[in-house]
């Protein structure tokens, strides 16, 4: 199975726990859900805030992802 996308994804935690309760209801016995959830668990990574409420990514994501240092977010997720 292979995975093309070069985005990143950003989760709430709230959410991010709602998702891995959907990762673990994946069946086990179906191998391409195996390779979905090691692909998803195996790439995520805590971030924390800082003072002013930016996230410091991570600089092996930015080059993951081709950001450049003008990037911006699709989509804003209120705290």
């Amino acid at each position: 199975m292979f995975f093309a996308e070069t985005e990143l994804v950003l989760y709430p935690l709230k959410t991010w726990k709602d998702q891995q309760t959907r990762l673990a209801e994946l069946p086990r016995s179906d191998e391409r859900a195996r390779a979905f959830r090691r692909y998803i668990y195996a790439n995520a990574i805590d971030c924390e805030l800082d003072k002013q409420g930016r996230i410091n990514i991570a600089s092996s994501l930015v080059s993951y992802a081709d950001l450049k240092k003008d990037y911006q977010t699709k989509e804003i997720f209120p705290g």
